[in-house]
């Protein structure tokens, strides 16, 4: 290569082919590199070498050139063919330039060099990074038809897929736009559609399975960041060279091709030499037949209704099927037809020679159901089931009957038990057959329609899911211990214990069933059937010989131990009352044997019984709290007495929640932490019990104000659950609800975001997404999205939790505090009326409900004088506010808040002296132990600085706000909207004392916190904006502040009326310089 001279002008005279190497190489010199690019923009001449050289350095293998497959000829339309949409100017002008190699275009620093591919969506381009130095796709996206707003859209949706990482998702690396094209820039993936891959050559079903659950893994990952496909099919997946399943298009579908419902109306009809209605491989994308997307919709996308998670899951099993049997699940030769097999729900049957397992079939099936509500709960319910293989399951039985494991099975009758018969180990399954049969189970399911028809369908899967499941792990267990038994591996006493602990596991599933199922699921025990199906005692122990040799000995007497046996299984039926709220129905069964458990004088009975009311009497509405640990006191007394220490520590356990939570004495709980902890170290050690009693510790330090020692131990007890529960136990998203709130108060918004987005995902799975829990969750993470300003995902958020609640006045007090919420939002965004709204409804709703002086009440009432303030009712605020005071004059110390926004209002009403002495008490109220601890304490100080700004007091504001900026650093994060309203009113009163560099400084910061945020504020973004142009010094700094003003000008109009003088106070600045 000849040493070229560098560029140092903008001349007119074409640079040598060594610049331009240098260039891409990215080691050009600044000024030469800016000099280049203005040169290239009008010289087609070097943009077609450019393109040349970037070609020779990113395409050197000829094979798998596409980054979207290459290797499917239905990718790229049929000549002489027309797009669905029109192309988009920008489009055509990268089409027109690339295409036919008559102009290469650069998009920012990304060299396009030549078209792969194009769709309904737009299209491909392969492209070279000179910065970084690698090959990578960048999709064009067209917007169609609705312009701005869909362009918006599909910018806001790659912005979304840029945030999603995960192995098996293609990485979008940058998005932007040009003209009115959106274009995305992804990482290039060098293999083949799993389509192609699938043709190549035969595959097992394992094979095939294997690759198809790395895709379904892709989708979760999505799924759990909000995002739904909308258009998943062999298409858009491919698998690398290394083996790597990668989906490709998330989030964008929706927004791409003409919805189904245009497609109907079209009704095309397929070519009569197509083979889609045969079901053989042939892509369905030809143009003039049906398109791609249609095959793999499910029915509710066809109709136009909204698509979700179940929607994926019904695309991806029909790819799946398509894979494994060769051919389509519905038959069809035209689009009409599809539609109507879909609505019959008509799966053609298995060809003859299929090599596929029946149960890998029936798992296709389920997700290919009609009714949404009737397929998996999740993609990652069905990717468990995948991965279930029976034969596996059989295996493992023999290996653990070989080794001797897991043991335990039922007999007919507990007194064939007690007299060391033993059966043969075959055909066991008959001992379930009345506890959970298809007959059981459609009773159970009637039962949950009877309570709540439209949510029965839904819970009914999740719960039918979840017994199947601990059938399938009570059966294998049973089995494996009695074959170990007939081995001689498994001791007859041993063998005793087993059996009879798997069939207090029986009797405590049919007590479920029966409950729910004959005793009617009434309305207000239908939210707590999914978490009471997750809470049946856990068939593991059953195989865990330590555990069952560290239980109590049983009666001496075998007619005494029948007795015992039978007292248990009605306090195992108490429970399953206990877990579905029927708590006087589970005490009214405690106190029969408590009564038989005195007249037998066996301890540990007696110790159960007690153990079993005080648990009981915990959550129940008319419950105690002082009888509440009087019982569970008497079940540690008589347990440890009786050496049923497993029992006592549980019982312990349970009453610290007690003293600390219910009775407020969180120092006495304390004390008992460690006798817990030596009993469950004497039985051997119980990570169950160890996470169950760390979670309670949580507690102790909550209650106690010890937020470090609190987050340590919700940490670790998340950490010992996530060793013994499965992943969609709701006992999870409990603990992560209590180490989320914790972080929350600590300010570790992020964390605390981190850890409800992964809550609310295992919620949806673990308890139906209509769930009560599921609107608390929402909650949780509404009041970190607000505190991280990210106020349109936090309204969502709250939507949904309104939604599960239903009707605003049929959910009483419960749904006083979103609409709180929601109305904060609204005032953050200065939406007035919306506010006043929203809080007029909650103070209503509390008043009536909960009375003038609760605190929710008054929280309301804050909230609605906020409102009025701000839409300039000052007078009738500051009377509200005072009242507010009034309700509060026994507890001053919870009116910090209220002190604050009256000094706001009366700021906003120019009385700014009696504004600072509200600040001033508010924050001396807020401080606790000379500690900046709370937010109303940072607001305080904040509002006391903007006042004594306006007071003329500067170098008082000035120090006020800079000490709280110092302090409050370490503990909230750049992005907190407190924070950078500190900023802000800071950098205000350094204009005013001409110290503009620093003021300046703090505008910038202020900004880049704003730009940081996931979804930032526009409109006090375009405020601060122009706060950073009036701070700006005249002369060299005077484009850069009309470019900002310019901006703020733009930004605020589409601004709500809350910031109509803002959008004056610009217009008036930029027409003062025209």
């Amino acid at each position: 290569m000849l040493n070229a001279p560098r560029l140092a002008s903008t001349s007119d005279a074409c640079p040598d082919e060594g610049t331009i190497l240098e260039f891409i190489d990215g080691v050009l010199a600044r000024d030469a590199r800016a000099a280049l690019e203005r040169h290239v923009d009008v010289c087609p001449s070097c943009q077609s070498l450019m393109a040349a050289l970037a070609r020779e350095l990113v395409d050197e293998e000829d094979s798998e050139r596409a980054a979207f497959s290459g290797d499917e000829s239905t990718f790229l339309p049929a000549p002489g063919s027309e797009p669905t949409l029109a192309a988009s100017p920008g489009e055509r002008a990268l089409t027109d330039a690339v295409a036919y190699r008559e102009s290469p275009t650069r998009l920012g620093r990304y060299l396009v060099i030549e078209p792969l591919g194009a769709g309904g969506m737009g299209v491909v381009y392969a492209a070279y990074d000179a910065e970084l130095d690698r090959k990578l796709a960048i999709k064009l996206l067209r917007a169609g038809r609705d312009g701005d707003d869909e362009r918006a859209r599909l910018l806001r949706e790659a912005q979304a897929m840029a945030r999603l990482s995960h192995p098996n998702v293609v990485s979008v690396f940058d998005v932007g736009t040009l003209d009115d094209a959106v274009f995305v820039a992804m990482e290039h993936v060098d293999g083949a559609t799993l389509r192609a891959w699938r043709t190549r050559r035969d595959r097992s079903w394992r094979e095939i399975v294997d690759v198809y659950i790395q895709a379904g893994k892709g989708l979760v990952a999505a799924h759990d960041a909000g995002l739904i496909h909308r258009d998943f099919k062999p298409h858009n997946a491919m698998i690398d060279r290394a083996g790597v399943v990668k989906v490709l298009d998330f989030g964008l579908a929706r927004l791409g091709a003409s919805p189904a419902s245009v497609e109907l109306a079209r009704t095309r009809e397929l070519d009569a030499g197509t083979d889609a209605g045969r079901g053989t491989l042939t892509p369905l994308t030809r143009t003039g037949a049906i398109m791609g997307t249609p095959a793999y919709m499910p029915l509710e996308q066809h109709q136009g209704r909204q698509a979700d998670a179940r929607s994926d899951q019904f695309s991806f099993c029909v790819a799946l099927y398509e894979a494994l049997y060769g051919e389509h699940p519905f038959a069809f030769d035209s689009l009409l037809a599809l539609v109507r097999a879909l609505e019959d729900g008509r799966v053609r049957p298995a060809p003859v020679d299929a090599q596929v397992p029946a149960w890998l079939r029936a798992h296709l099936l389920r997700g290919l159901a009609r009714d949404p509500d009737a397929r998996h709960p999740s993609m990652r319910a069905l990717l468990d089931a995948l991965a279930r293989d029976p034969a596996e399951l059989r295996r493992k039985r023999q290996l653990l009957a070989a080794f001797g494991g897991a043991i335990a099975v039922v007999s007919a009758s507990l007194a064939a038990l007690y007299t060391g018969s033993i059966e043969r180990c075959v055909d066991l399954d008959d001992a379930l057959t009345s506890t959970w049969s298809a007959e059981r189970a459609e009773a159970l399911r009637a039962a949950l329609v009877a309570a709540a028809p439209s949510r029965a369908e839904g819970i009914f899967g999740l719960v039918r899911a979840r017994l199947d499941r601990y059938v399938d792990d009570w059966s294998t267990t049973r089995v494996a211990g009695c074959e170990g038994h007939r081995r001689g591996r498994l001791s007859d006493e041993l063998y005793t214990l087993q059996t009879a602990c798997l069939e207090r596991r029986r009797a405590s599933l049919e007590a479920f069933v029966d409950i729910v199922a004959e005793g009617g699921a009434r309305p207000v025990m239908i939210d707590r059937v999914v978490a009471a199906s997750a809470a049946l005692p856990p068939i593991e122990p059953c195989g865990d010989a330590a555990y069952l040799s560290a239980d109590v000995r049983p009666p001496e007497s075998a007619a005494t131990r029948l007795e015992v046996e039978a007292q248990r299984h009605t306090l195992d039926r108490a429970r399953e009352h206990e877990q579905l709220g029927q708590y006087d129905e589970a005490l009214a069964l405690v106190d029969e044997v408590a009564s038989r458990a005195a007249a037998l004088d066996y301890g540990p009975l007696v110790a159960e019984a007690w153990f079993r009311r005080g648990s009981a009497r915990v959550f129940a509405l008319s419950g105690d709290p002082g009888a509440t640990e009087e019982a569970l006191t008497r079940a540690v007394t008589r347990a440890v007495a009786s050496g049923h220490e497993r029992l006592a520590a549980e019982a312990g356990i349970k009453r610290l929640y007690v003293r600390a939570a219910m009775l407020g004495e969180a120092a006495r709980a304390r004390d008992d932490v460690g006798l817990i902890e030596a009993w469950i170290e004497h039985v051997g050690g119980d990570t169950w019990l160890e996470g169950q009693l760390l979670h309670n510790v949580g507690i102790i330090h909550s209650v106690r104000g010890e937020l470090d020692a609190a987050r340590d131990a919700y940490t670790a007890a998340l950490e010992r659950k996530r060793r013994t529960l499965p992943r969609d136990d709701p006992e999870l998203i409990y603990s992560m609800a209590n180490l989320a709130y914790t972080l929350h108060q600590r300010r570790e918004y992020e964390a605390a975001l981190e850890l409800l987005s992964d809550a609310l995902a295992r919620g949806d799975e673990a308890l139906g997404s209509r769930h009560p829990q599921i609107a608390l969750v929402a909650s949780m993470l509404a009041s970190s999205l607000i505190a991280t300003g990210q106020y349109g995902r936090a309204r969502a958020a709250i939507e949904r939790a309104l939604e599960i609640h239903g009707d605003v006045d049929g959910a009483g007090p419960v749904i006083v505090p979103l609409l709180m919420q929601r109305g904060e939002v609204a005032l953050r965004q200065r939406a007035y009326d919306d506010a006043l709204t929203d809080y007029g409804r909650a103070y209503e709703l509390a008043a009536r409900s909960l009375g003038d002086a609760a605190p929710n009440t008054i929280y309301a009432l804050l909230g609605y004088a906020s409102a009025l303030s701000g839409a300039g009712e000052h007078e009738r605020a500051v009377a509200m506010l005072e009242h507010a005071l009034a309700l509060q004059e026994d507890d001053a110390s919870r009116s910090a808040e209220t002190h604050l926004l009256l000094g706001e209002a009366l700021l906003a009403a120019d009385d700014t002296s009696a504004a600072r002495r509200e600040f001033q008490l508010a924050a001396a109220l807020a401080e606790p132990d000379g500690g900046l601890d709370s937010s109303a304490r940072v607001q305080a100080l904040e509002g006391l600085g903007r006042a004594l700004h306006r007071e003329g007091q500067l170098d008082a504001a000035a120090r006020v706000l800079q000490d709280l900026l110092e302090v409050e650093a370490p503990t909230l994060p750049p992005t907190n909207p407190e924070r950078i309203n500190t900023r802000r009113a800071l950098a205000r009163v350094l204009v005013d004392l001409e110290r503009g560099r620093d003021a300046v400084l703090a505008l910038r910061e202020a900004i880049a916190a704003y730009e940081a945020v996931p979804e930032p504020p526009e409109a006090e973004l375009a405020i601060t904006r122009f706060e950073l142009a009036q701070a700006l010094p005249p002369g060299r700094d005077a484009a850069e502040a009309l470019e900002l003003a310019r901006a703020a000008q733009r930004e605020l109009v589409d601004a709500g009326p809350g910031y109509a003088l803002e959008r004056a106070t610009v217009d008036a600045w930029l027409a003062a310089r025209r």
